[in-house]
C-alpha cells in the first residue's frame, strides 16, 4: 500500500510539473511579436502644398532626404507627402531637405574630370550618384544636382536643388499596447520648421503622432509652388 500511495504521489507531482510547464510556454508565447497585428510604426507625415494656392497640395518630381546624423539618402519621386522617422532617444530630429527649382547650372569637365560652374566658376568633384539622374558633388548632399542634358561643346546641363534643414521639437511617450504586442512610442509635436528658412513656411497641423492618425502632421507650404 505504501509502495502505491508513493507512485501516486509521484504521478501527482510529475503531472503537476508538466501542466505548469504547458502554462509558462503558452505565456510567453503569447507575448511573441507574431501574434501582434497592430500597427507599431509611428511616423511624421509631412505634406507639401503650394504657397500661391493653399488648398492645392504641391506634387513634388523629387525630394532628397537625409536625416541628421545617418548616412542614408532617401529619394522620393511624384509624392505629395513623406513619412519620416523620428528619434526615439532624443527631443529634436532634424532633416535635410533638397527640393527641385526649375533653374539650371551649366558646367564644363576640366582634365582633372572636375566639373567647372559658368554661372559662378566654382569648381565641383563628382563623387558619385544617388541614381542614374541625381549626382553628387564634393561628397556632399547639399551640393547634389539633377543631370538634364549635354549641352553643345561638352557643357553639361544640371537643374539647381534648393536644400533647407526641418527641425522638429517632440514630446514622446511610450504607450501599452497589448501582451502580444508591448509598448510603442508616440510623440505630441512642439515645434516644426526650416532653420535656414529658404523652402517656405511650416505649419503644425496635428501635433499628435501615432499609428492610428491618418492626418497630415506637418503641412509645408513651397515657395513657388
Amino acid at each position: 500500500m505504501k509502495v502505491h500511495r508513493e507512485n501516486r504521489t509521484y504521478q501527482r507531482i510529475f503531472c503537476e510539473a508538466i501542466v505548469s510547464l504547458l502554462f509558462v510556454s503558452a505565456l510567453f508565447s503569447s507575448c511573441v511579436n507574431d501574434h501582434c497585428n497592430e500597427n507599431m510604426y509611428a511616423p511624421l507625415n509631412v505634406a507639401f502644398y503650394s504657397e500661391i494656392d493653399t488648398s492645392q497640395q504641391a506634387g513634388l518630381a523629387f525630394l532628397l532626404v537625409q536625416g541628421v546624423g545617418t548616412d542614408s539618402i532617401t529619394l522620393a519621386t511624384n509624392l505629395f507627402n513623406i513619412n519620416l522617422t523620428l528619434n526615439a532617444n532624443h527631443p529634436t530630429s532634424s532633416f535635410a531637405m533638397g527640393f527641385p527649382l526649375p533653374e539650371a547650372d551649366f558646367f564644363i569637365q576640366d582634365r582633372e574630370n572636375h566639373f567647372i560652374s559658368l554661372i559662378n566658376e566654382q569648381s565641383y568633384t563628382l563623387n558619385g550618384k544617388i541614381n542614374d539622374d541625381i549626382y553628387l558633388f564634393n561628397n556632399r548632399l547639399e551640393d547634389a544636382k539633377k543631370f538634364l542634358s549635354m549641352g553643345d561643346d561638352s557643357i553639361f546641363i544640371f537643374q539647381k536643388i534648393k536644400f533647407d534643414t526641418l527641425k522638429v521639437t517632440y514630446d514622446r511617450t511610450i504607450e501599452f499596447v497589448s501582451a502580444e504586442c508591448g509598448c510603442m512610442n508616440t510623440y505630441t509635436l512642439k515645434t516644426a520648421g526650416f532653420i535656414h528658412k529658404r523652402i517656405g513656411e511650416t505649419i503644425i497641423s496635428n501635433p499628435l503622432i501615432n499609428s492610428q492618425s491618418n492626418e497630415k502632421h506637418i503641412r509645408v507650404y513651397l515657395e513657388n509652388y
